[in-house]
């Protein structure tokens, strides 16, 4: 299931606040963010990344210059922009705290609806049911037996 982070500006608008105050962000690999790499940075306002992506660029652009084939060229770009998509999230919410926005809270939903619900189910005292405990119970051998704990083989057992 997804994993969701909520963000919301450090300084809320008179009132308490809404989830119209608030913005999600979902972790995990950004298709679109692979596919249009730096039109996707500028659609999000993440100039310092894209200013940084074009620098990379110009740098395989330089590298090519100096005896780097084409097909070395083309692999580089196409690593650089499946690691834009893998870290996508991570840049939106380096975006997100520049603009003085503040992570709330992280939530685990199968989509947004749901994760807002969530939050907001959360932070007006309705509390999620538990998780069960664990039931998993280890004992330790008794004093003086030729037991052993752990993974390792018996004594005199079968290897």
């Amino acid at each position: 299931m997804p994993v969701y982070t909520i963000h919301a500006p450090l300084s809320p608008r008179a009132g308490a606040r809404s989830s119209d105050d608030m913005t999600l962000v979902r972790d995990g690999f950004h298709f679109w963010a692979f596919v249009f790499g730096p039109l996707w940075l500028l659609w999000h306002r993440l100039w310092l990344a894209f200013l940084g992506f074009i620098a990379l660029l110009g740098l395989i652009e330089v590298a090519g210059r100096f005896g780097l084939n084409a097909s070395g060229r083309a692999s580089v770009q196409i690593v650089l922009l499946i690691l834009l998509g893998v870290e996508a999230a991570s840049l939106l919410r380096f975006g997100l705290s520049r603009r003085n926005w503040q992570q709330v809270d992280v939530v685990v939903a199968p989509d947004e609806d749901s994760a807002m619900q969530r939050f907001l189910d959360r932070s007006a005292g309705k509390v999620e049911p538990p998780l069960p405990p664990l039931t998993a119970t280890f004992a330790a051998p008794a004093p003086g037996s030729n037991e052993i704990v752990g993974l390792f083989p018996q004594p005199g057992g079968l290897r």
